[in-house]
């Protein structure tokens, strides 16, 4: 089933931890290209680019802060992103995504099957059974852990 949205647009948030991982990781360019394509799949528009070089670890990127207080003030419909580890690595972003979920932004993911609007965290294409709510919340409090822990691991190398 595709569902089509229409309306308001998007924005798109790219990101890379150091220019290192622009050139070998998943650049920049594949990032928006990904989205690019997520929002021609769904008839969705993107607005506003994003683009940032740091650390989702680091408390207070200003793109992402910058891009996070437009969506509050209703610059967009909500953000898509490339894939959940391009968003934060701290506690305090995924707490205010969190936060901006639930006051009916829309926060999608280009490259992962997890719409955090639905209680059963499918994406727009998949139709499946609901899973119960305290399986959402579950998702929602696994993911940023999830993050934070691979975050731990990486610094450790």
């Amino acid at each position: 089933m595709l569902l089509l949205y229409s309306g308001e647009p998007y924005f798109g948030y790219i990101r890379v931890s150091t220019a290192k991982q622009g050139e070998k990781g998943v650049s920049l360019q594949e990032q928006k290209d990904a989205i690019t394509r997520h929002a021609e799949r769904f008839g969705l528009e993107i607005g506003r680019w994003f683009e940032e070089r740091e650390t989702g670890a680091k408390l207070g990127r200003p793109v992402f802060s910058d891009m996070l207080r437009l969506l509050r003030r209703k610059k967009a419909r909500g953000v898509i992103i490339h894939k959940i580890d391009r968003s934060a690595r701290n506690l305090k972003d995924w707490a205010d995504l969190g936060e901006m979920i639930d006051s009916g932004i829309e926060v999608q993911f280009a490259n992962e099957s997890l719409d955090m609007h639905t209680r059963g965290g499918r994406s727009p294409p998949i139709s499946r059974p609901s899973l119960p709510p305290t399986t959402s919340r579950l998702v929602k409090k696994l993911v940023p852990v999830t993050a934070l822990s691979n975050n731990s691991l990486l610094s450790a190398r």
